[in-house]
C-alpha cells in the first residue's frame, strides 16, 4: 500500500529509551507506536473519546505486522492508519510506518 492509501497519518518522535545498546529501535516499540496512531486515528476519524468512562469500545483480538527495514535512533516516524474491512462487530484495521519523508515503510501492520 502506498500512504496515499490511508486516511491517518500520526507523527512519531523516536525517544533514546526506544532503541538498545546499538540504536535500534526495539521490536515491542514498533508495536506501541501503531497503537498510537490507531487511537489518534479513533479520536481524530471517529471523534472517538476513549476514557476510562466509555460504554463500549476496541477490543484488540489479534495483531500482527512484518518487519520491513530497520530504524535506529534518532529519526523522525509517521505512522499511516486506515480500516480495510468493517464488519457489524469487528473492524480489521491497517498501518504502516513509515521514516518521515519516505516511501516505503519500515513496517505493516
Amino acid at each position: 500500500m502506498t500512504k496515499s492509501e490511508f486516511v491517518h497519518r500520526y507523527p512519531i518522535h523516536v525517544r533514546w529509551g526506544d532503541a538498545d545498546v546499538f540504536g535500534h529501535i526495539n521490536n515491542v516499540q514498533y508495536m506501541r507506536y501503531v497503537e498510537s496512531g490507531r487511537v489518534a486515528y479513533c479520536e481524530d476519524v471517529f471523534n472517538a473519546e476513549l476514557t476510562s468512562t466509555i460504554k463500549t469500545g476496541w477490543i484488540l483480538a489479534d495483531m500482527q505486522c512484518s518487519y520491513v527495514q530497520q530504524v535506529h535512533y534518532p529519526a523522525e516516524l509517521e505512522i499511516y492508519t486506515r480500516i480495510s474491512q468493517l464488519g457489524n462487530k469487528s473492524a480489521t484495521i491497517l498501518s504502516n510506518i513509515y521514516r518521515e519523508g519516505e516511501d516505503e515503510p519500515v513496517l505493516t501492520s
